[in-house]
């Protein structure tokens, strides 16, 4: 018998299995889990590849090993306990390693507007869709995500429609929850108009923290948020507390710190990785940053990190 790429479970809360057998989008079967009011819970086996189209929102959880979310020009890896909510204007793949289990709860924006009304945070997700954004070690909210997840496989012990959207929201309001004092700094006269203007300024930072790797230059930067370069760099650091620069410089090291803790890359090979250019300027910014150079934070390290319970 032919294994079928995806297994739509017959339940309240709509399941995708994704297989290791098929690259696979998400809708493609025909179907209407993704066209009407219902999120969809997204179950990625080990080795499968799932694409995400344009007009889906989905949010990522790596419960176990690790994943690849890539897009046109940009990518970045999800470990485990690391969650990401993509851009809905974006599409998206995502690769799951052989040692990789992903969950992702993904939807329309009608089906994502259902969370909205069960947030304990309305004004934040006025929108329906929460803000794209990596977040890194979030266990608790996997945690969750991954008890929810098997709640619905079980039909005796799935939440009824409105419950499941109450745990969604939560764990959105958890992950998201200081982005309300961002938008609360955004220029606009009514709530919906600031929250229009974060929207624009977090697609950047998201695609910041996705192209390290990458040149990246604050006019095209500005050009994203569709904003006069001046009016750009102002808006930002007004609600970011910082300017594209510095935020480019720190996601740099960010990822840069990342990799020297949980891979075995050599220093030359992680400041080309990271959009340093040479081993000479990642150790200066190490060296600013840290008061070390980058082999000696490797040295002083740990690479273990809390775990995501599986069972």
């Amino acid at each position: 018998m032919t294994r079928t790429p995806f297994e739509r479970q017959r339940a309240s809360i709509p399941i995708v299995r994704a297989t290791s057998t098929y690259r696979f989008a998400l809708g493609s079967d025909g179907s209407d889990v993704l066209h009407n009011d219902n999120l969809a819970i997204v179950l990625c086996e080990r080795g499968s590849t799932v694409t995400i189209p344009k007009g889906v929102a989905t949010l990522w959880c790596s419960v176990l090993g690790r994943a690849e979310v890539v897009g046109n020009n940009w990518g970045f890896d999800l470990t485990r306990g690391d969650i990401y909510v993509d851009d809905v204007l974006a599409q998206h793949d995502l690769v799951v390693s052989n040692d990789g289990i992903c969950i992702g709860i993904a939807g329309s924006p009608r089906a994502w507007s259902k969370v909205r009304r069960n947030t304990l945070h309305p004004r934040a997700h006025s929108g329906g869709m929460p803000f794209p954004a990596i977040h890194r070690s979030r266990h608790s909210v996997c945690r969750r995500i991954l008890g929810l997840a098997r709640q619905c496989r079980e039909a005796e012990s799935a939440p009824s429609g409105n419950r499941f959207f109450h745990l969604i929201a939560c764990s959105v309001d958890e992950l998201q929850s200081e982005f309300v004092h961002m938008i609360e700094r955004c220029p606009g006269s009514t709530w919906s108009r600031k929250r229009a203007v974060f929207l624009r300024l977090q697609r950047v930072r998201d695609y910041i923290a996705a192209s390290t790797h990458v040149n990246l230059d604050v006019p095209n930067l500005a050009l994203i948020a569709n904003y006069s370069v001046s009016y750009f760099i102002t808006t930002y650091r007004l609600v970011f507390g910082e300017t594209p620069y510095a935020s480019i410089g720190r996601q740099r090291l960010e990822n840069a710190s990342k990799l020297l803790r949980q891979s075995e890359m050599g220093v030359t090979e992680i400041a080309q990785a990271t959009g340093f250019g040479t081993r000479q300027s990642f150790h200066r910014a190490m060296t600013i940053r840290f008061g070390i150079s980058a082999q000696k934070f490797r040295d002083r390290q740990s690479s273990g990190h809390e775990d995501v319970a599986t069972t």
